[in-house]
């Protein structure tokens, strides 16, 4: 059996029948993403269930903003290596010889 409650004016559906309910999901609100966690709670000495319902409207920034880092220090690790050969091999050419044959000399 599954009844659907209001979760701050968006629906979401609890199956009552289920031990254990467990929902992890994302909804809009408001015009922002929010990520939503449906868990059963027993209480102690009691046959009730508490149904604790939790929204995170930070979530999705949080995690865009952690994969944009990642994607920086990759950047950064790949970038400055290469300029470092590319400088380096130069220098190098230029210490050897530059490109100048044993018959030009």
């Amino acid at each position: 059996m599954q009844i659907t409650c209001n979760c701050m004016e968006q629906s979401c559906a609890i199956d009552y029948e289920e031990p254990y309910f467990q929902r992890r999901d994302r909804i809009r609100q408001d015009g922002v993403t929010c990520f939503i966690d449906i868990s059963t709670l027993y209480t102690y000495r009691s046959e009730s269930r508490l149904y604790i319902t939790t929204i995170d409207p930070g979530g999705f920034r949080n995690i865009q903003n952690i994969l944009l880092l990642c994607i920086a220090v990759l950047l950064l690790a790949l970038v400055i290596p290469l300029i470092m050969i590319h400088f380096f091999t130069g220098y190098f050419v230029e210490r050897v010889g530059g490109g100048t044959s044993a018959g030009d000399a």
